[in-house]
């Protein structure tokens, strides 16, 4: 049996539609606040590493309008999740914190072994590789990510933060001191 590039580029699509299936079945067992790459589940997410935020700097960090952000917090703060107040410095400005509620919120992200589990050691190093290689072919006929264009589109602050970015960011900020207490 032969493998066509179109039978490849078929499974590569199954495969990323079976870890989208994966991601939104785990948001179904244990509800939308589990999913920390989504609304408010993001929220939380954030508000969990970084104790109380003000509206401006949690849009900042979620890369999303502040009206948006207001949507999402108007529904979290009517279920109890978290609470504004405004800061005693200035009074224009509103800080975020989560509730007791807000904190007991148990939340997921990807379980990685759990995708390549039926892989051994020497398949996922060959996967790798095989990925690397198309992703260096395919950079050599588009250009690398170092291009100009490329990086421009990737830092747009209107943008929200990929669900890997985003998992950066929060390990990132677990394994840094809080600076807020200083």
């Amino acid at each position: 049996m032969s493998l066509t590039s179109k039978d490849l580029y078929r499974k590569l699509l199954q495969f990323q539609w079976l870890i989208n299936r994966k991601q939104t079945q785990t948001t179904k067992t244990n509800g939308p606040l589990a999913d920390t790459t989504r609304g408010q589940g993001r929220v939380i997410a954030t508000l969990k590493v970084q104790e109380e935020l003000s509206t401006k700097g949690l849009a900042f960090i979620l890369r999303i309008s502040v009206p948006s952000l207001n949507e999402l917090l108007s529904k979290l703060e009517k279920g109890g999740y978290i609470s504004r107040t405004p800061s005693e410095s200035d009074h224009r400005v509103m800080i975020i914190r989560l509730t007791d509620k807000g904190k007991q919120v148990k939340q997921n992200s990807m379980d990685y072994d759990d995708i390549f589990k039926s892989l051994n050691d020497e398949e996922k190093i060959a996967f790798a590789a095989s990925l690397s290689k198309l992703v260096t072919s395919l950079e050599s006929d588009l250009g690398t990510a170092s291009d100009d264009n490329q990086n421009a589109f990737l830092n747009k602050s209107s943008d929200p933060l990929s669900a890997e970015q985003f998992d950066e960011f929060l390990e990132a900020r677990k394994n840094k001191p809080d600076q807020s207490k200083k």
